[in-house]
């Protein structure tokens, strides 16, 4: 059988049409799993950030409060006090971008007791500094604790910015 060259040409017009159509397809599943990828490896990015921001205000309030505890000087407490607000905001906020991960709701169940203690010792060991009783001995173990604490806090945090990524 001969086939013109106009139905030759249809045909071949034809198949380029489904082949067009085809790769816009794949296009455009391609770039919605890109996409997605993307929004997960941003949303990765914001939690281990937000951990980071969490472990550095502990730190800093850590430090202040040992800062103010040797000098005296009350104006050494003005890390604790950025800190001491930023860090229920931070945690807070790694609750709500890991609302959809039971495990992480496990770990931050077990961390927010030990940041809430290291918190109210932080606190208890600026308000007897100021209190102006010298009880060293005092601040000695409230120092220990802290560090204790601090310890297993950056542990469980750096365990969970490595399990993200």
């Amino acid at each position: 059988m001969f086939y013109s060259f106009r139905k030759i040409a249809r045909i071949a017009f034809i198949a380029a049409v489904v082949l067009l159509i085809a790769i816009g397809i794949f296009a455009y599943r391609t770039t919605n799993a890109l996409v997605k990828s993307e929004r997960w490896v941003a949303h990765t990015h914001e939690v281990q950030t937000t951990l980071e921001d969490l472990r550095s205000d502990s730190l800093r309030a850590n430090n202040s409060r040992r800062g103010y505890i040797l000098a005296g000087d009350e104006k050494m407490l003005t890390g604790y006090g950025v800190a001491s607000q930023e860090i229920p905001a931070d945690f807070r906020r790694l609750r709500e971008l890991t609302r959809d991960n039971p495990q992480r709701k496990q770990e931050f169940d077990k961390l927010q007791p030990l940041i809430e203690r290291n918190l109210a010792l932080l606190e208890q060991s600026i308000q007897l500094r100021r209190s102006g009783v010298a009880d060293q001995q005092q601040q000695v173990e409230i120092t220990k604790e802290t560090n204790v604490l601090g310890v297993q806090i950056h542990a469980t945090l750096q365990a969970i910015r490595d399990n993200e990524g």
